[in-house]
């Protein structure tokens, strides 16, 4: 209940983001003297503390251990590209921040203020927008799975057909119960969470990617009690491991 919480809140700082910026470009291009920039600098203020939640509830539902999880994120190259557009808003935003700035401490002190340099500033709020929309397509083919890693024995054994597919999914029940039943048990609960994940009651386990799961298989999970089985598992046990797990405990 909290991840959706948390997401649903999320997508509403989001929302609420790109009203407030487009209200400050509106005020921006109204101004006609520099006194009427307090209006501006009144929607700067919200613009912040929005953003500021935005952002920081993103990072926290990446990399606070909710959802997909952090490995799929750092694994995913349509996360990277999102992460540069971010980089290319915090750059445009910088500009206007400095701007607002010098504005405020100039009108503080009673000198003159330019607006020479407003139409530059009515562009960067375009160039803002553009970044956030090019984030939400980026965060739209995630939640797609787009990005992750694309097994190929998984991918060979939907190409062979139902045959294959079974025999992928009998190996990787062979190697769940010599390397995982221990500490995830037979019924995948994990004794309702206290020894290892629950695959069953906590569904974001298996909501991660083929990547992000492979990644924990390979190298484990830190501050938790999950080794690492790379040196002991090759490619195709792992990819088996994970076509078990969907079909045992997904369903």
């Amino acid at each position: 209940m909290f991840t959706v919480v948390l997401a649903a809140l999320h997508l509403l700082a989001l929302v609420a983001g790109v009203t407030v910026l487009v209200l400050r470009a509106k005020a921006l291009a109204a101004v006609e003297r520099p006194e009427q920039l307090k209006r501006v600098f009144f929607w700067d203020n919200l613009y912040a503390l929005v953003a500021l939640f935005w952002l920081g509830s993103g990072a926290f539902r990446a990399f606070g251990g909710f959802e997909k999880g952090t490995d799929y994120y750092l694994g995913n190259h349509v996360f990277w590209t999102k992460m540069l557009l971010l980089l290319v808003l915090l750059g445009a935003e910088s500009v206007a921040l400095v701007s607002f700035v010098k504005a405020r401490i100039r009108l503080a002190r009673g000198d003159s203020v330019s607006l020479a340099n407003k139409a530059r500033l009515i562009r960067l709020h375009w160039v803002e927008l553009a970044a956030i929309f090019g984030m939400v397509l980026m965060a739209v083919l995630m939640a797609r799975g787009v990005g992750g890693r694309s097994s190929a024995a998984v991918a060979g054994a939907a190409a062979g057909g139902a045959g294959e597919r079974e025999a992928l999914v009998a190996q990787g029940e062979a190697v769940y119960r010599v390397r995982c039943l221990a500490c995830h048990q037979a019924d995948g609960r994990g004794a309702e969470g206290k020894l290892a994940a629950d695959f069953v009651a906590d569904r974001s386990r298996l909501a991660k990617s083929d990547s992000a799961l492979a990644h924990s298989i390979e190298n484990g999970v830190p501050r938790t009690a999950m080794i690492g089985f790379g040196a002991q598992l090759s490619e195709r046990d792992i990819d088996a491991v994970i076509a078990y797990l969907r079909e045992r405990f997904s369903k």
